[in-house]
């Protein structure tokens, strides 16, 4: 049954900035006659706000002006002040938030009463604030800190020889070398991942057309722990996300659609929108999940049709009705599931005598009525050209590679990008990755990592992935990590891949923080560490976590090697105290702790204290957030 989406959590917007510096001119003459005698003129006016440069919606505190000399009745500015600042005309109070970018502009206040006048001038330069600039970074300016963080929004993890490449090249170059080769194919990886799906009793032709729901899930974990261009597989899981689906309700001979639906996630992800649009439209495990194959002239289905403008492109409410639901679901008629007589493995085909012929009016535009083919191009279509889908697709992005409840400022430009583009997503992507707003100290911020960026990237970083052996009656093309280990905990933590909870998808940022999550995240990342026999039986007899380290660092050297690898900010007290963890030994029989000075090149001291020191680092707040 189809669920309201979910509201969305929206931190508090960060500001911006404004250069202001003060001149003060000499007071304006000013006589006066008769009566008690003549008011003396203001003789100075000036502002203690020194030069320095803002950012749009940042706020100004009131601050009063500075006056000397006989006391002002009225202030005045010329020319009018950038929108959102004040100037108070009784007090000459300046005071509000900038909120439009305003070239620099000199701006003379003037304080006046009946004797006189005297004036200031205001250098004011305001700026758009970095976390709604979609301008490029300077590159400049990019630092090591910049890199994991970037790592860790579009890699799961800050893996060292990707962070050397990125080092290598600068950001804004492995940015484009990255997502261009974001739908490339690697033949080994993935003839490798599809052997998980390979079952004994498959027909001669269809190996790996009868997968289990296991099977399917470890099938993409293989991918996104072992794909040397990982962006690949982060990107295809926000549209997982963005497009939930799940194997739950599908029977064995039909779970194959869904590593289609992932390798065409993995394939157009950050290829032409309209396209992508289009094919998931058309997906066989979006036909099966939103009722597509029940959606017959005779009987129409608003299921896949609700969704398609609540969900997937334009957002709740947002410019249809319930007339252009039922409109476009008449639309969506013709599809049905089909069996293979021989194998019976399950196949959708488009129907035209389920197909309703007649024409259908959405969005205002009027599909001819026609019996060819299905009606699905000319939904997209209407949709894309005639209402905000650029701006809704823009906004989930920016959400989920950045930072919740951006204003309409950097996801208009977005979207501008996007249309200016034909809807290529790969121009759009270049931008957000190297802009302002991505690297802002809003977005840096972080948002709470999900479990599979949990865990999948602890397994990246540190190359401590369980293994779980296949038996010798296991098929041939088995790979010989089955990942069970993995899979196991990621179930656990209700966050498997190919089985979203519901048409909504999965928990954002916060709403993972149960205590029962954060401990089972844990639990999972322990299994990591503990299979030690196994990763040195499959590194050759080494101990994969010695190689994590540098030649030969001391105590406090590993523990800050070891906190940059994972990206937890240590303060300098967790750094003392972890550098004594390792320079001490524990006996398990007595529980006596005795000094210990830490060597490397101990196996004992990196087999315990090594992979003890990773999961005492796990469990660091700063390590739950991306």
């Amino acid at each position: 049954m189809r669920r309201m989406s979910r509201q969305r959590r929206r931190p508090a917007v960060a500001g911006a900035l404004w250069v202001l510096s003060c001149a003060t001119l000499a007071a304006c003459g000013g006589g006066g006659g008769g009566g008690p005698g003549p008011v003396p003129a203001p003789a100075s006016i000036a502002y203690a706000l020194p030069p320095t440069t803002w950012e749009t919606g940042d706020v100004l505190l009131p601050l009063a002006p500075q006056v000397t000399g006989g006391a002002p009745d009225t202030f005045a500015v010329v020319p009018a002040l950038p929108a959102g600042l004040t100037l108070e005309p009784s007090s000459g109070m300046l005071s509000g938030t900038p909120t439009t970018p305003t070239p620099h502009t000199v701006y003379t206040v003037t304080a006046s009463n009946a004797g006189g006048s005297a004036q200031t001038t205001l250098d004011l330069t305001v700026v758009l604030a970095r976390a709604e600039n979609l301008a490029a970074k300077d590159p400049a300016t990019f630092t090591d800190d910049d890199i994991r963080y970037f790592l860790g929004r579009t890699h799961f993890s800050t893996k060292t020889a990707e962070f050397d490449a990125v080092k290598a090249v600068g950001i804004p170059a492995y940015v484009d070398a990255m997502v261009d080769a974001s739908d490339d194919t690697n033949a080994a990886l993935e003839s490798a991942a599809a052997g998980m799906l390979v079952n004994a009793t498959d027909p001669v032709g269809l190996e790996g057309g009868f997968p289990s729901q296991a099977q399917v899930a470890r099938y993409w974990m293989h991918l996104m722990l072992n794909n040397p261009q990982p962006f690949q597989d982060a990107l295809a899981f926000f549209w997982h996300d963005h497009f939930a689906s799940s194997t739950v309700p599908v029977e064995s001979n039909a779970t194959w659609f869904m590593t289609q639906q992932i390798n065409l996630w993995r394939k157009q992800g950050s290829g032409n929108l309209r396209s992508l649009l289009l094919a998931m439209a058309r997906d066989s495990m979006m036909l099966v999940w939103l009722d597509g194959i029940l959606n017959t002239k005779n009987a129409p289905n608003e299921n896949f049709a609700r969704e398609w403008f609540e969900l997937f492109s334009l957002g709740v409410d947002n410019g249809y009705t319930q007339t252009d639901i039922v409109q476009a679901s008449k639309a969506f008629t013709g599809y049905r599931l089909r069996f293979d007589a021989t194998t019976g493995q399950a196949f959708t085909q488009f129907d035209t005598n389920r197909h309703d012929t007649g024409p259908k009016t959405v969005l205002g535009v009027t599909i001819p009525g026609q019996n060819v083919t299905d009606d699905y191009q000319a939904v997209v279509d209407i949709t894309i050209d005639n209402r905000p889908v650029a701006e809704f697709i823009s906004k989930k992005l920016f959400e989920y590679f950045c930072y919740a409840g951006p204003t309409s400022v950097p996801t208009d430009a977005m979207a501008a990008l996007l249309r200016g583009n034909g809807y290529e997503l790969k121009p759009l992507l270049k931008a957000l990755f190297k802009s302002e707003a991505f690297f802002s100290p809003k977005s840096k911020e972080g948002r709470v990592k999900g479990p599979v960026e949990h865990l999948v990237g602890f397994c990246r970083a540190t190359g401590l992935t369980p293994i779980d052996n296949k038996a010798v009656t296991d098929p041939a093309a088995w790979p010989q990590n089955l990942l069970r280990t993995v899979d196991t905990f990621l179930t656990t933590c209700a966050q498997r891949p190919s089985q979203p909870p519901s048409v909504n998808g999965w928990p954002v940022s916060e709403e993972w923080l149960s205590a029962q999550n954060m401990l089972d995240r844990v639990n999972g990342v322990r299994e990591c560490i503990r299979d030690r026999t196994d990763q040195l039986a499959a590194n050759g007899g080494a101990d994969p976590a010695r190689a994590l380290l540098s030649a030969n660092p001391t105590s406090l050297e590993a523990v800050d090697q070891l906190a940059l690898l994972l990206n937890v900010k240590l303060t300098d007290a967790e750094r003392t105290q972890l550098a004594n963890y390792l320079d001490t030994s524990y006996n398990a029989t007595t529980g006596v702790v005795t000094p210990s000075p830490f060597s490397a090149n101990n196996a004992t001291h990196v087999s315990e204290r090594v992979r003890g020191l990773l999961y005492i680092l796990v469990q660091h707040p700063t390590y739950a957030v991306r």
